[in-house]
């Protein structure tokens, strides 16, 4: 997407089960980001320093068992998923069950 020159792409952020709660009920945020593409890492980190109460699970992603994240609706590799403009990212408890 272009804007004013620059080009700039949106992600929307969908929490879910306690990502959700830490944010207050929060279903989406949308991040904007002066760039093509990013990396889901660098935008996992951006959403920490911005939302202080992630913190703590979004600090060591790949090392949380608490943490599934889904980009487009497919789980993902935290390190080698690159984003683009448009794609939705999910942030949820992995399901567990007997």
């Amino acid at each position: 997407m272009l804007t004013g020159g620059l080009t700039v792409m949106k992600i929307k952020i969908k929490t879910f089960s306690l990502y959700r709660d830490l944010l207050e009920g929060r279903k989406e945020i949308e991040v904007v980001i002066d760039k093509n593409s990013e990396k889901l890492e660098n935008i996992l980190v951006e959403l920490s320093a911005k939302y202080p109460r992630l913190k703590k699970f979004l600090s060591n992603p790949e090392n949380n068992d608490l943490l599934l994240v889904l980009v487009n609706g497919e789980k993902k590799s935290i390190k080698d998923t690159v984003l683009y403009d448009g794609d939705e990212v999910g942030l949820m408890v992995p399901p567990s069950g007997g």
